[in-house]
């Protein structure tokens, strides 16, 4: 009997289509499985042209969006520490490690004003500030004082230099603000010229030549600088009473 039973299993796989399921057959599983478990079949979704294109385009933003965000991180966080930097070099004075921030961001504030008399005023502050920090310089105990107090007043100085051509300019394009910044200037310098007639006399300066030298420079620049003022403003007072007639006379 088992020989039998082992015959025909041979004749069986010895066939053609043995182990062969048709599609038909194949389906017709499947679904008395499906309804066996209790399942519902799944529709399949379809696409459309329109989907592709939503993906294709957001892969395409995340792929240029972030590098953008992290670029964009980068400048914040950059600047964020530049402007930590400035206020930190706000008090410093020359030979200190963050002084060239505190320049550097004085030069930047010039080049980013197009106005003579903004830029006047900007360069009148500045000899302010290289005054103030001669006497942080003499009140301290840092190291090479003599030298630091030289170098804020050669500074004081260009800052001088700086308003001069300032209102040079401005005299031969623009006498009504020529005017206005000789009204501001003239009290500044001579504010500065007491200020510097004062340091000269401290001890600190006495002691060296070289910056006592470099003081007495200091205060010829704002003396002149204000004797440029009173020119400018008696000009234009002059011309101011020449309008006037002229407008009598008609």
């Amino acid at each position: 009997m088992s020989k039998s039973i082992k015959q025909l299993i041979k004749e069986i796989r010895n066939t053609s289509d043995f182990g062969v399921v048709n599609s038909v057959s194949l389906e017709q599983g499947r679904q008395a499985l499906l309804e066996g478990i209790g399942a519902e079949e799944t529709a399949r979704p379809t696409y459309a042209f329109k989907d592709y294109a939503d993906f294709a385009f957001s892969c395409v933003m995340y792929s240029v969006a972030r590098p953008m965000a992290v670029g964009l991180s980068s400048v914040v966080l950059a600047l964020g520490g530049w402007v930590v930097a400035v206020n930190a070099a706000s008090g410093s004075v020359p030979g200190d490690a963050l002084y060239p921030v505190k320049i550097a961001t004085e030069q930047v504030q010039l080049r980013l004003t197009t106005s003579s008399e903004q830029r006047a005023k900007l360069h009148i502050e500045f000899a302010g500030r290289r005054l103030e920090e001669v006497g942080t310089v003499q009140s301290s105990d840092r190291t090479g004082k003599s030298v630091r107090v030289q170098n804020a007043l050669g500074s004081f100085r260009k800052e001088i230099a700086g308003v001069q051509t300032e209102i040079n300019s401005a005299s031969k394009n623009d006498p009504e603000t020529a005017s206005k910044i000789a009204t501001y200037i003239g009290e500044k310098t001579n504010e500065y010229t007491d200020q510097i007639r004062a340091r000269i006399a401290s001890e600190g300066v006495q002691e060296s030549d070289t910056v006592r030298a470099e003081a007495e420079a200091a205060q010829s620049d704002a003396f002149n600088v204000n004797q440029e003022t009173v020119r400018v403003l008696v000009d234009r007072h002059e011309v101011s009473l020449e309008e006037k007639s002229s407008e009598q006379l008609k």
